[in-house]
């Protein structure tokens, strides 16, 4: 019977025949020595003659998705190195206390990032930076440089080159300085490099929360125990909602948790810049539409995901014509957008939004778009982290108030930090009513009847009412 061809099993072996002996003394091997060793002997493999151009490229394929961070991969390559060690008498050396073994160890440097893997120890950890030769870490919302430290700047531009030796379509170099990327565990990736940085730089990022639900919200103490049901009941009111705040806020962990508490029957529809949010990742039975404008038409990408069938729309980090985007996927008869943003004044939500459109569409009036902005959104909440803890600061409802002419904004719960507590407002208008009994008449008084069982222990100290200027008319 014919042996079945096994890739790995026909690179193990010819490496053990393009091997090279190690006879040493292992107390004389520091582990850099070791590297070095065993590097030589696996760049040996690509200058053997004998060994085919086929299976070199095999090898290659190998490594590249060794960087993006494949288990199986990792798996086969750190077996690999354990057993040229022991082949090699090199099993007894120290190795940085980060590394699960001396060959797990050797992996990481040969293959990835070598002490980035000290911050994937950290699950508490959000980032990790290579800024020249410097290694930092964030803890608590602070980033702390690190003892250990890269050779040279040259490591990361090695690093930038594996990323490259494996994603065709990535390209890093002084006409084009930046990128980002996700790895196969979703760590997120920024890359910049002069003249757009003064060094060389690699960002790390990965989600932190594993578990999507307003119970882990109050238990990081993001919202207040007694407010668990009412994020759920306001989830599920189908609001068009704005989650705004500035970087590292947990605005997209919150966004994701509405989400997870949302019907799972109901389809979503997914616009970000790259793939950050993996839904699908973290709600395998839901279907939802994953869309990446980077490098796309972003209005092609808007027309796209209008014309799938979809309940609701999310959009991640509006900036510019994202905002357009999502404005008309309300008009269209569906509710239930959610988005995020990094504004945090809620008078100026609407503004903002507004401009970004008029920056788009020149010939459009800006209080036009203003008041436009104001009807298509119901709620909006912001969020803020202050020592790593995130905290929501307030939520407040959108209201197009067509007798007036007036947009306002109205704020039904507040952070007050001077007492360290949230303050409540039930006095809810009349056309947030009218859109949520439209939706479910019992969610709508469950939603009513909290507010105003918490103002009466916690009422607002404040005029809730804050007005939007939509400029002169013309």
């Amino acid at each position: 019977m014919d042996k079945v061809f096994n890739i790995t099993e026909e690179i193990q072996q010819s490496l053990h025949d393009s091997s090279t002996d190690y006879l040493t003394n292992t107390e004389s091997v520091s582990f850099d020595e070791l590297i070095k060793i065993v590097k030589e002997h696996y760049d040996n493999y690509f200058k053997d003659e004998h060994v085919s151009n086929e299976k070199k490229q095999d090898r290659l394929e190998l490594y590249h998705l060794a960087v993006i961070g494949d288990k199986e991969t990792e798996k086969f390559l750190v077996n690999e190195i354990e057993s040229f060690l022991r082949e090699n008498n090199l099993i007894n050396i120290p190795y940085p206390n980060y590394y699960d073994s001396l060959s797990h160890a050797l992996f990481h440097e040969i293959y990835r990032f070598g002490v980035l893997q000290k911050w994937n120890n950290m699950r508490e950890s959000p980032a990790a930076k290579f800024v020249g030769k410097e290694f930092w870490i964030e803890e608590n919302d602070t980033f702390v440089m690190q003892e250990e430290e890269l050779e040279s700047e040259q490591t990361i531009r090695e690093f930038i080159q594996r990323f490259q030796a494996g994603q065709k379509n990535l390209k890093v170099n002084d006409s084009n300085p930046y990128a980002e990327i996700a790895l196969n565990d979703q760590t997120r990736v920024t890359i910049i490099v002069p003249p757009a940085s003064y060094k060389p730089t690699l960002v790390f990022r990965k989600y932190v929360v594993a578990n999507f639900s307003f119970e882990k919200q109050a238990e990081l103490g993001t919202i207040p125990y007694e407010d668990v049901e009412f994020y759920g009941t306001l989830s599920n009111l189908y609001f068009n909602t704005v989650v705004a705040g500035h970087v590292k806020s947990g605005k997209s962990t919150f966004l994701k948790t509405i989400y997870g508490s949302r019907s799972p029957k109901k389809v979503a529809v997914l616009i970000e810049g790259t793939a950050e949010s993996f839904l699908k990742r973290d709600f395998p039975n839901r279907l939802v539409h994953e869309l990446y404008s980077e490098n796309q038409d972003i209005n092609l990408t808007i027309r796209r995901a209008l014309r799938l069938d979809h309940d609701y729309i999310i959009v991640q980090e509006v900036r510019g014509i994202e905002a357009e985007g999502a404005i008309a996927g309300t008009e269209r008869g569906r509710r239930g957008l959610l988005m995020s943003y990094h504004v945090t004044d809620p008078e100026n939500t609407p503004i903002q939004l507004a401009q970004h459109i008029v920056d788009e569409y020149p010939n459009r009036r800006q209080q036009n778009e203003i008041k436009r902005v104001a009807k298509a959104l119901d709620i909006g909440i912001t969020m803020t982290s202050v020592e790593g803890r995130k905290k929501i600061t307030s939520i407040y409802e959108i209201v197009d108030d067509e007798i007036s002419g007036k947009p306002y904004v109205n704020f039904l719960i507040r952070y007050n930090e001077d007492r360290d507590k949230w303050e409540y407002n039930a006095d809810v208008s009349k056309k947030l009513i009218y859109k949520m009994d439209k939706e479910d008449t019992e969610l709508s008084e469950k939603f009513i009847q909290h507010l105003t069982s918490r103002a009466k222990l916690n009422p607002m100290e404040v005029d809730p009412i804050r007005y939007i200027s939509t400029g002169k008319e013309e």
